[in-house]
């Protein structure tokens, strides 16, 4: 544990040397943002509801199953830490479950919503090391 430790902070310090933070207080939103994560992948089954607490519990949040939902108002798609979707990889005719499909899952290569109580393995994302890059 304390060998992974001292690499972490060997690897922050080395990010902040490449990535210094910006200083320009001025400039409300930064041109580029890098951050690290670590990321859980599961090897049960859970529905979406439990898979999130699941990553929750961990400190982190939902990544795959994935983390994007209309439950709130339908065919309206949001993210796990409520910003709006904005563009997705849908596959063909999809989303399509009206009321009744309000979570996401994804494939390698596209996403479709799904029934929430459904069950798949899922992967949880925490970010652990934002850097605003020059």
């Amino acid at each position: 544990m304390q060998s992974t430790l001292l690499k972490l902070k060997f690897l922050y310090t080395q990010l902040q040397e490449t990535f210094p933070q910006k200083q320009n207080t001025t400039q409300s939103t930064p041109e580029k943002l890098l951050v690290c994560c670590f990321y859980y992948v599961s090897t049960e089954m859970k529905n979406w509801t439990e898979s999130r607490i699941n990553c929750m519990e961990r400190g982190a949040d939902l990544s795959v199953w994935i983390g994007l939902t209309d439950a709130n108002e339908e065919g309206i798609w949001k993210w796990v830490n409520g910003s709006t979707l904005t563009s997705g990889f849908w596959s063909a005719g999809q989303p399509n479950g009206r009321r009744i499909q309000n979570c996401v899952v994804s494939s390698s290569i596209s996403w479709a919503d799904t029934q929430c109580n459904y069950t798949y393995k899922w992967i949880c994302e925490n970010n652990i090391l934002p850097v605003i890059l020059p």
